[in-house]
């Protein structure tokens, strides 16, 4: 009777350790796959990870490289907008220096203009002296005809009056000869002061030519300084965008700079990361080793 009793607590005895060798079984065999099953997870997302570091760390090159090239074209800028606004800054002292000069060549044609303009009104004053010559000469000539005349006539009344009028009639004939030089002489100077006054006139008609050529080209020189004073006006203020420019450059290379630094570090810290990111595909590697199938 004890030996059944026995037997049968031993028998419930067994079943429960069944039980629980059954349930520490189930168990482990959870836990197994849970390790399998996070295993597969952990291995798949570091080759994500892996991945995505790798595509991180070429974009991460490849923007190194752009900041690179970019800041490489912001310097080239710079220099050849610096090179520009010096050509520009000596292009405006040299329209200066040429503006300086056409104005004193300007000053030195108007002066000239006013002498030329005395010049001509001192030939109109001689015109009119040469016109109240002539008249003199005519009036000369006039009197000496008219001498002339009286000598001759006191020549004739002195030979009607025979030997009393003889030294009288002598008298008369050097007045008459005196009478005749002096009308030759008055029509010689004349006709000299015909040859003047004509000469002076066609001088007179150069000075107008020349002084209407002048006028024109002072007008012309003073076209050529309002377009140097325009050019003048807009080289400086090309000179103001230049220079503005360039400082807007200055700054994008500055900030070119700082980029360039900050991808550096990106990229750094991008092969760190896929260095870490290797590394645990290495563990990874190593935990397959030991996986419980």
């Amino acid at each position: 009777m004890w030996f059944l009793k026995n037997k049968k607590k031993n028998k419930n005895s067994d079943n429960a350790s069944s039980m629980v060798l059954a349930q520490n079984l189930r168990r482990t065999a959870q836990y197994v796959y849970k390790f399998n099953l996070s295993l597969s997870l952990f291995r798949e997302a570091i080759e994500i990870i892996f991945r995505s570091a790798r595509n991180f760390n070429i974009h991460s090159s490849s923007l190194s490289t752009s900041y690179e090239e970019f800041s490489a074209t912001i310097s080239e800028i710079s220099k050849r907008t610096t090179e520009i606004n010096q050509r520009m800054i000596r292009l405006r002292d040299e329209i200066a220096y040429y503006d300086k000069l056409l104005k004193s060549k300007i000053d030195f044609i108007i002066k000239s203009l006013e002498r030329m303009r005395f010049l001509s009104d001192s030939m109109n004053e001689l015109l009119d002296i040469h016109k109240d010559i002539s008249v003199s000469f005519s009036e000369i000539e006039d009197i000496a005809d008219q001498i002339n005349l009286l000598a001759l006539n006191a020549t004739i009344e002195a030979a009607r009056a025979g030997d009393a009028g003889r030294g009288f009639s002598v008298v008369a004939e050097e007045v008459r000869k005196l009478a005749g030089r002096t009308s030759q002489i008055s029509k010689e100077s004349k006709s000299k002061l015909q040859r003047l006054t004509q000469f002076t006139n066609k001088m007179k008609e150069e000075i107008g030519m020349i002084t209407s050529f002048v006028n024109e080209l002072l007008q012309e020189l003073k076209n050529i300084e309002n377009y140097f004073s325009s050019i003048r006006g807009s080289s400086e203020k090309v000179t103001e965008d230049l220079s503005s420019i360039s400082s807007a450059v200055q700054e994008q290379n500055v900030s070119a700079k700082e980029i360039e630094k900050r991808a550096f570090d990106i990229a750094r810290i991008s092969s760190e990361l896929l260095n870490i990111v290797q590394s645990l595909e290495l563990v990874s590697k190593k935990l397959e080793l030991i996986r419980i199938d």
